[in-house]
């Protein structure tokens, strides 16, 4: 999976992140240690990776259920991004308030791909329940959280402690189903880029309609998928 720059500098940071304490290590990729401390587990938005240096090499074993190589692949490069970061010192020190990717610097170039998936979630879980919902969000290692207006509110931590949020309004009558992404503004402390910051967001929402669909057995509505 890791071949020539990648496996260097999978290799290079993920030694100096198991020299780091298991505290980082769980903020950053919400990773555990193995019990010999040479390599760690970590699942993310489903996808379980198993990290192990052995005799100077890297060996990695991937469990995705939803089979998604696109996916999980890219994950791995996020990964070693927020490793990085994390190494540099940049962490969410605290939660910030909930905003658009718009509003974020650099949002405006993005603004039709949020338009896109906020569409997307609106379509394809305009029949969902609370329950079904609930055991998608599981799925991605998300939950279900509290939310002033929306009929329901999933929250995810990927990567670096910067939430990425997904709000629900079902439709009533005329007045159509609708929804809004959202992520921490401490993505901004911890300095994630704009385009890695959607791609993350994009992929979360379209593994968690995707474990939804697979849970419930509904068909696509919009897209099959968001993107490949």
């Amino acid at each position: 999976m890791f071949t020539g720059e990648l496996k260097f500098r999978a290799l290079s940071l993920i030694q100096r992140l198991l020299n780091e304490n298991d505290m980082l290590l769980e903020k950053v990729v919400s990773g555990k240690p193995l019990s010999d401390k040479l390599g760690f587990e970590s699942t993310v938005l489903g996808v379980k990776y198993k990290a192990v240096l052995r005799d100077g090499e890297l060996e990695l074993d991937v469990e995705d259920p939803l089979e998604r190589k696109e996916d999980y692949s890219r994950l791995i490069v996020y990964m070693l991004n927020a490793i990085e970061r994390a190494l540099e010192g940049r962490l969410a020190s605290h939660r910030s308030k909930l905003t658009m990717l718009t509003a974020l610097p650099g949002g405006e170039t993005v603004r039709l791909y949020e338009k896109r998936i906020v569409n997307f979630l609106a379509a394809e879980l305009s029949d969902a329940s609370l329950k079904e919902i609930g055991e998608a969000a599981k799925m991605i290692g998300g939950s279900i959280v509290e939310h002033p207006s929306a009929s329901w509110s999933v929250e995810v931590i990927p990567f670096n402690g910067v939430r990425i949020n997904i709000a629900y309004w079902q439709g009533e009558e005329e007045i159509p189903a609708g929804a809004v992404l959202l992520v921490g503004e401490e993505a901004k402390e911890v300095g994630v880029p704009i385009e890695e910051l959607l791609a993350v967001a994009e992929m979360t929402v379209n593994r968690f309609v995707l474990f939804y669909r697979r849970e419930t057995g509904r068909k696509p509505k919009l897209y099959r998928s968001l993107y490949i």
